[in-house]
């Protein structure tokens, strides 16, 4: 029987984050918590504070200047992944087979 995972699995802190940092946290007066992601990084952009995102996330707006990451170094692993399916019969669409390989080569690339 699967068990039903628990919401912090699927929503790391900042308290995860900063364990495998290897740093304490102080609480703060002002905090805010969005669980979206993309307005997550919007926030972060327009200047209201720091981001904890994913990395596949927010790689485009790393790569573009609007974000930089400030502990490269520090990873978080998660215990879940993302998965890209289809049907057995789209794989041999051309477009999905072409997406399939471009998937492939960036994900080796990174």
């Amino acid at each position: 029987m699967m068990q039903p995972h628990r919401a912090r699995a699927f929503f790391p802190t900042w308290e995860d984050w900063a364990r495998v940092a290897k740093i304490g946290l102080s609480p703060t007066q002002s905090k805010l918590s969005i669980n979206a992601s993309a307005a997550v990084l919007q926030a972060a952009i327009k200047g209201h504070g720091i981001a904890l995102a994913r990395r596949a996330l927010a790689a485009q707006d790393i790569a573009a200047g609007r974000l930089r990451p400030l502990f490269p170094d520090v990873v978080l692993a998660i215990p879940w992944g993302y998965y890209a399916v289809t049907t057995p019969r789209a794989l041999n669409r051309p477009a999905v087979a072409a997406f399939r390989n471009w998937l492939i080569n960036h994900w080796r690339a990174s």
